[in-house]
Order: structure tokens, then C-alpha cells, then sequence
């Protein structure tokens, strides 16, 4: 493309000569990423906390709230992830042309999917009275789904655009915008939630708000932040503005935004089986997974560095076992390290959101349990970031089908249904389901290395 900027990392898309030195060079792509997805879900894990301390009600109805919120948001988003292989292996065949195509194709995409997401949460307390959910909760949930419908166009953009960037290894304008939104994140919950800075005290519904203008001070900062590397796009907008463009693209990330959705909707199944319990365990169920997501995101860092390294690699026609098998030793560290957290800690850490005895008593019980799953939900996050990367996106849905669906849901109804063990009987089964999944994918990952990945 004449006139294009390439700001990406030739380095990237170079056979490391050593197992060391891949292991360094993932480290240095992943450590950025990982603060990255760490950010991002330290913005709903600020809100949780701080509504958390509000009462055990308004607890709940966030906590039903965001289940029925990722189980629409995550998997729209992760059809979004296709610019991951598409552009990664771009950039590893030096073709910047079609890298600043996909941008442009995203961009329509990301707009529609918005939309599709706006129209779910504005039917929130339907959907959740369907489902079972406390009666007293539901109107907080609708409250705060509705809160979150003015940021949604602003949050995919910014997660495509940042996906695009990551892709080409490029890290810091999405990092930096990241953080800064938590830290504006962090005073407007604040003021929101208990009535600081002149505002009234709207709860749950005003971590949404705050949620909402954060997401659009993230895009701000990461488009200014990166206009050099997006500017040769705008180029192609009005030729992928068009809806042969974003079909084919939404048919590439089908794929993606489905195994998103078959593990999303597992956890949110999870979510809404504690609410027939009680309003106290759902709360529970939220700190439990709250905490999870953090270690989660650090192993879900790891895979998208490797996601971008085997991308590169299979664009350029290098082989990709040696970083297959750094990434998944970079992720083992991560996620034992939280697991021996999660473990020796649950009290404190259940307090953290909560001074309600009752909810701290049941997230206690439930932490040592996702402190034994940690080890297959980092791996099968480190997996899938290598098959994203290597242009295999269909295995991992069938893995989450059988895993959750087939085996770890069903015997989560079972062990609190039948067995009367409660929340902690869901998180059994749902760690039964993670060990599946992540034998299947890694399984996987053997059989992809041995083929050399597969060009998107």
C-alpha cells in the first residue's frame, strides 16, 4: 500500500535460535498484554467491589446483572478476535495492505455487534425473570444493563482497535489507555455509587455510568495514542463499508465469538444455578469469579502474546512448536502462583468485596475450589491463544461443548441439585469441566504444531 506506516515488530515474525530466547521474547510480548487484560477487567472488578459494599441486594442484582451482560458482550467481542491471525499473519508475510484492510472491514463489524449487544441488554429483566433470577434483584439488573448501553460502541471499538494493534505487536497505546480509564474508572464509581462529588448515590446502576464514560475515554486515548498505525486505513472504509465486507469477515469470526459464547454461557449457567440458591450465594459466585477472572486474565495475556508470536511466525512459514512450548510454560507460572493465593487466602479475599458474613462464609468455601481449577483454565487460555494464532478457530468450540456442556454443567445440576452441596457443588463440576477442556485443547496444539498452522 503506498504511503503506509509500519510501526509493527519485524522481530516478531523472526525463528528464535533457543527455547531462552523465545522464552524471552514471549515474556517481553506478554508482560505488556497481560497488564493490558488486566486493566480491562480491573474496571468491573472496581465496580464489584465497591457495590458490593453498598448491601448484599444491591450485590445481586450487579452480580445477575453482568451475567446476563458477558453472556451478550464476550461472545460478540470474540468474533472480533479473527483480526488476531488475520492481521498477525499479515504482518508476518510483510503485507501491510491487507492489514489496514481488515481495520477498516473490523471497524463496520464492530458497530453492528454493538448494536446487536444494545438491543440484548435493553431486555434484561425479561430475559432474567425467565431464567429464575431473585425477584428483588431483577430490577437492579436492568437498571445497570441499561447504564451500560451508552458505552457499548465506544468498547468495541476500542478492543478492536487494540486488538489490531496487538496483532502487529504493538502494545503501549492500548496499555496506556487501559490504565488510565481504570484510573479515571476508580473516582467515577466512586462518586456514582455512594453520591460523592455533588452526585446522587445511584449504587449499581452508577458503577454502569461510570462503566459507560470509561469506555469512551479509553477510546479516545488509544485512537490518539496510535493515529499513525490506523491513519493508512480510513483509506479503505468506504470500500469495506459495505456489507459483503463485514459478512465475510463476521463468517471468519463466527467461529471465535461461538467458543467464546459455549464458555461464557457455561459460567453464566453457573452464575444463574447460584441464584436459585440464594441472593447471598449468587453474591459468593460474583467475588469467587471476580477473583478467577484476574488470575485468568494474566494466563489470557499470555495466550494473546502468543496468539500475535504464532501468528507472525505461520505468516512468515517458521515453525511454531518452540513457542507453543514457551507459552504454555510462562502460563504454568502464572496460574500456579494463583492457585497458592487462592488457597491459602479465601477469607481476606472474600472480604474485600463484602462485609456480609454470609456471603464471605460461601466464597470462602468456593475459593479453594477455583484455586484447583486455576491449572486448566490457564492452560486451556494459553491453548487457545496458540491455536487463535495459528488459524485453528473451530477446535476449540467443540472442546467447550463437550467440557461444559456435555460433562462439567451437568454434573454441577447434579452435585446441587441431587447431592445438596450448593455453589461449591457448580464449581466442581465446573472445574471438572476446565481439566476436559484444556486435555482436549492442548491435545490439539500438538496436532496444529506437527501441521504448521493453518494461513486465515
Amino acid at each position: 500500500m503506498s504511503g503506509a506506516v509500519s510501526t509493527s515488530d519485524p522481530t516478531l515474525a523472526r525463528a528464535s535460535e533457543s527455547l531462552r530466547s523465545e522464552l524471552g521474547l514471549l515474556v517481553r510480548l506478554a508482560v505488556p498484554v497481560a497488564v493490558g487484560q488486566l486493566a480491562g477487567v480491573s474496571m468491573y472488578l472496581v465496580d464489584n467491589i465497591m457495590v458490593g459494599h453498598v448491601s448484599k441486594l444491591e450485590m445481586a442484582g450487579v452480580a445477575t446483572g453482568a451475567w446476563w451482560f458477558i453472556s451478550v458482550f464476550m461472545p460478540l467481542l470474540g468474533i472480533l478476535r479473527i483480526l488476531d491471525p488475520v492481521v498477525s499473519q499479515a504482518i508476518g508475510a510483510r503485507d501491510e495492505t491487507a492489514a489496514a484492510r481488515a481495520l477498516a472491514q473490523g471497524l463496520a463489524l464492530a458497530l453492528a455487534l454493538a448494536g446487536c449487544s444494545a438491543l440484548c441488554l435493553l431486555a434484561t429483566a425479561p430475559v432474567l425473570t425467565a431464567f429464575g433470577q431473585p425477584a428483588e434483584a431483577v430490577p437492579i439488573a436492568a437498571r445497570y444493563c441499561r447504564n451500560l448501553v451508552p458505552g457499548l460502541p465506544a468498547a468495541f471499538v476500542a478492543f478492536l482497535l487494540r486488538t489490531w494493534l496487538q496483532a502487529r505487536g504493538e502494545m503501549r497505546p492500548g496499555n496506556v489507555a487501559i490504565v488510565l480509564a481504570n484510573a479515571l474508572n476508580v473516582v467515577l464509581v466512586w462518586a456514582f455509587v455512594y453520591g460523592h462529588l455533588g452526585l446522587p448515590a445511584l449504587g449499581g446502576a452508577g458503577a454502569a455510568i461510570a462503566t459507560s464514560i470509561g469506555n469512551w475515554f479509553q477510546l479516545a486515548v488509544i485512537a490518539g495514542l496510535s493515529v499513525r498505525s490506523w491513519a493508512p486505513s480510513v483509506a479503505y472504509l468506504r470500500a469495506a463499508s459495505g456489507l459483503g465486507s463485514s459478512a465475510r469477515l463476521l463468517w471468519s469470526g463466527l467461529p471465535l465469538g461461538v467458543q467464546a459464547g459455549t464458555e461464557i454461557w457455561a459460567f453464566s449457567a453457573a452464575g444463574w444455578m447460584a441464584g436459585w440458591v440464594s441472593s447471598a450465594a449468587l453474591g459468593a459466585h460474583l467475588i469467587a469469579i471476580n477473583l478467577s477472572s484476574v488470575s485468568f486474565s494474566l494466563a489470557v495475556g499470555v495466550g494473546a502474546a502468543a496468539a500475535t508470536r504464532t501468528g507472525q511466525l505461520v505468516g512468515a512459514g517458521h515453525s511454531i512448536g518452540r513457542t507453543a512450548l514457551a507459552a504454555h510454560l510462562c502460563g504454568l507460572v502464572v496460574i500456579v502462583a494463583s492457585g497458592v493465593v487462592f488457597a491459602t487466602l479465601p477469607g481476606p479475599l472474600a472480604r474485600v468485596y463484602s462485609d456480609d458474613p454470609e456471603v464471605i462464609g460461601i466464597a470462602a468455601q468456593l475459593l479453594p475450589i477455583a484455586a484447583a481449577f486455576q491449572l486448566f483454565d490457564g492452560t486451556q487460555a494459553v491453548a487457545f491463544g496458540i491455536l487463535r494464532g495459528a488459524g485453528d478457530v473451530r477446535m476449540p468450540t467443540v472442546a467447550n461443548l463437550v467440557g461444559f456442556w456435555l460433562v462439567g454443567l451437568p454434573l454441577g445440576y447434579w452435585l446441587l441439585v441431587h447431592r445438596g452441596m450448593g455453589v461449591p457443588g457448580v464449581w466442581m463440576g465446573l472445574a471438572v469441566a476446565l481439566a476436559v477442556v484444556s486435555i482436549l485443547l492442548v491435545g490439539r496444539v500438538r496436532w496444529t504444531v506437527a501441521r504448521g498452522g493453518f494461513r486465515v
